[in-house]
C-alpha cells in the first residue's frame, strides 16, 4: 500500500507574491495543492499554471473566507486534508513528519502550533494569550467530511458533523486528536504587514462578522506581550519580503 496523499488547501485572493512560497515549501509532501482564487488580478493564474501539483479553480469571492475554504475541502481527492493559510509555511520539522503523521492508524485529525512572526533572518516571533502557541486545527483525514460553520464567515471553527450548529470538539479526542507541541506552522502575516494594514484588515474582518473580537488575534501590540527569538530550523522560502 502507498504512502497517503495529501492534498493542501489554500484559499487565496492577489497573493501571487507569496505563493510561490509556499508551492515550493509544500512540493515534496503534497499529493495536489487545492487553490481557490477568489479572483485574483495580479499573476497568480501563471503561478498556478506553471505548477503541476496545482488544481486551481477560480470562485468569486463572496465575503466568507470560511466558505472559500469549505469549497476546497470538498475539492480535495487526497486521503488527508491539509488546510493553510495564503501567508503560511510549514516548518522543516513539520513538513518532515507528515508522512509518519498520516500513517498513524488512529489519529484523525491535527493541531499544529504556530509561531506569528515579526522578524526573518533572525526569527523572531510574538508571544501573547493569543499568538503562541496558538494551536491550529489544520489536518484531518477527509473521510471525516468535517467543513466549517458557514455562519462565522471569518472565524475557522468546525462545525459537528453530528449536531449541526454545535462546534466540533472531537470524538473521544485523546485518541484520535494530536496536538504535536514541537511540529511548527510559521505565520508571516505580521512581518508583511504594519499596524496600519493590520488595523485595515481587523476593519474588514468586522465588518463581516462583527464582535469577531480579531484585534487580540492581529493587533498583538496592545496585548501584553513579548518578542522571543524563534528556534531553528527555520522555512528556507522565507529569506525575504516580496517584492
Amino acid at each position: 500500500m502507498g504512502a497517503p496523499r495529501l492534498s493542501v488547501c489554500v484559499v487565496a485572493q492577489n497573493h501571487a507574491s507569496f505563493l510561490g512560497r509556499l508551492f515550493a515549501n509544500v512540493d515534496e509532501v503534497a499529493w495536489e495543492i487545492v487553490l481557490i482564487d477568489g479572483g485574483s488580478k495580479d499573476g497568480t493564474d501563471e503561478l498556478a499554471a506553471a505548477n503541476p501539483k496545482v488544481r486551481h479553480f477560480r470562485v468569486p469571492w463572496q465575503g466568507s473566507v470560511t466558505r472559500q475554504k469549505n469549497i476546497a475541502m470538498d475539492r480535495a481527492r487526497g486521503e488527508w486534508i491539509l488546510i493553510l493559510d495564503c501567508d503560511e509555511l510549514l516548518g522543516p520539522d513539520l513538513r518532515a513528519a507528515l508522512p509518519g503523521l498520516m500513517r498513524n492508524p488512529l489519529v484523525r485529525y491535527y493541531k499544529f502550533p504556530r509561531y506569528n512572526l515579526v522578524q526573518v533572518r533572525p526569527h523572531r516571533h510574538v508571544v501573547a494569550k493569543h499568538t503562541y502557541p496558538n494551536f491550529q486545527f489544520r489536518m484531518l483525514r477527509r473521510s471525516t467530511r468535517l467543513r466549517y460553520d458557514e455562519r462565522l464567515p471569518v472565524h475557522n471553527l468546525f462545525e459537528d458533523p453530528r449536531r449541526p450548529g454545535r462546534r466540533f470538539k472531537g470524538v473521544r479526542k485523546k485518541l484520535f486528536m494530536r496536538k504535536p507541541r514541537d511540529l511548527h506552522i510559521f505565520h508571516y502575516d505580521f512581518y508583511l504587514n504594519d499596524r496600519a494594514a493590520r488595523e485595515r484588515k481587523v476593519a474588514r474582518y468586522e465588518s463581516l462578522q462583527p464582535g469577531g473580537g480579531l484585534e487580540s488575534d492581529y493587533l498583538w501590540e496592545d496585548q501584553e506581550h513579548r518578542i522571543v527569538d524563534t528556534p531553528p530550523p527555520w522555512p528556507e522560502e522565507d529569506h525575504r519580503r516580496p517584492e
